[in-house]
C-alpha cells in the first residue's frame, strides 16, 4: 500500500510539471490562453500572420519573470530570425519586452507586478512553424515598488541593508504608457 502511494505521488508530481498546450485561436488579448503562475505553455507560431496571446494573474506584489525557451535556429537564418515578446498590463499599458535571437535557446525578462492581470504577446521575425515554451514565475518575497508611488507622499519605503541582510535590492517597473512624461517612481529610506 505504501509503495502504491509513493508511485501515485511520483506520477502526480511528473504530471503537474508538464507544460500546458496552446489552444488556437489565441490571436487577440480577449482570446488569450491562461498560463498559471509557476506553469508553462507549449506553443507554435504557424504562419507569417500568427501572433499568440497569453495571460497570467498576479495576486500580490512581486517580481515576475517571463522566460522563453525554443530550439536554436542554425545556418543562414540564425542571424535574421528572432522572437519578440511584449508584456502589457490589463489597462493596456506596455510594461516590458524582450527579444530572443534565433540562434539563442532562451531569453527572459523580470519586472515588478501588482495584483492584476497581465498579457503576453508572442510574435516572430522571418521563420514560420516555430515551437516554443513560455514560462511565468512570480517571486512574492522580492523587494518591489508599491504602486502608486508616483509622488513624494506615496514613495515606496526601502529598508536599508544590514550585516544580517546585506542585499536589499529593490525592483521597480517604469510603465511605458502613452503619457509623454511616462511613469515616475519615488522611494524613501531613513
Amino acid at each position: 500500500l505504501l509503495l502504491a502511494l509513493i508511485i501515485a505521488m511520483s506520477c502526480a508530481a511528473v504530471a503537474s510539471a508538464a507544460a500546458d498546450e496552446e489552444t488556437e485561436s489565441n490571436a487577440t488579448p480577449t482570446s488569450a490562453n491562461l498560463i498559471g503562475v509557476g506553469g508553462a505553455m507549449n506553443a507554435k507560431l504557424e504562419d507569417p500572420k500568427d501572433v499568440d496571446w497569453f495571460t497570467f494573474e498576479s495576486t500580490a506584489n512581486g517580481l515576475a519573470t517571463v522566460k522563453l525557451d525554443h530550439t536554436a535556429i542554425t545556418g543562414a537564418d540564425s542571424n535574421v530570425s528572432f522572437f519578440k515578446v511584449e508584456i502589457i498590463g490589463e489597462d493596456g499599458v506596455y510594461v516590458e519586452s524582450f527579444k530572443s535571437a534565433g540562434n539563442q535557446a532562451s531569453a527572459s525578462v523580470s519586472f515588478s507586478v501588482i495584483p492584476s492581470d497581465y498579457f503576453i504577446s508572442m510574435d516572430r521575425q522571418h521563420l514560420d512553424n516555430l515551437t516554443y515554451t513560455l514560462q511565468v514565475d512570480i517571486d512574492k518575497s522580492a523587494n518591489v515598488e508599491k504602486e502608486e508611488n508616483d509622488t513624494f507622499g506615496d514613495a515606496t519605503f526601502m529598508n536599508t541593508a544590514t550585516k544580517a541582510k546585506p542585499d536589499l535590492t529593490y525592483f521597480g517597473t517604469i510603465d511605458k504608457g502613452s503619457e509623454a512624461s511616462g511613469d515616475v517612481d519615488y522611494y524613501k529610506f531613513f
